[in-house]
């Protein structure tokens, strides 16, 4: 796909990948878009520091949970995707009747992870 002039590759697979996560990251692809199945901490560990990783935030926790709650989650999976090389997002899709309140509490870990990023000079 980079050959033919795509930008960003973002690779989706559902399911638990752990299995074959290093051969989806020999694969090229910028980015591995992970199912709730895949704990990020181990994702990080098999894919390697060169790809980035996107995920996995629950999407009905995200629908039930209060926002003090999406929060938290949210940071942790911050924290386990591995800092610069992570997109912080939802396993699969953002269900309608979602709390905007859980949306934005996923923005505001997002933001706050970022804030501290440029306070320590990394990126």
């Amino acid at each position: 796909m980079h050959e033919e002039g795509a930008g960003t590759v973002i690779m989706h697979v559902c399911g638990d990948t752990r299995p074959i996560i290093a051969d989806l990251a020999a694969t090229g692809a910028d980015v591995l878009d992970l199912d709730t199945a895949v704990p990020l901490d181990e994702a990080r560990a098999l894919a390697g520091p060169h790809v980035g990783l996107r995920g996995n935030v629950s999407p009905s926790f995200l629908y039930g949970a209060t926002a003090p709650e999406v929060l938290e989650v949210a940071r942790r999976a911050i924290a386990a995707g591995g800092r610069p090389r992570f997109i912080l997002g939802t396993g699969c899709e953002v269900p309608i009747g979602t709390p905007i309140e859980n949306v934005i509490a996923m923005v505001d870990a997002s933001r706050q992870a970022s804030d501290r990023d440029e306070a320590r000079g990394s990126t």
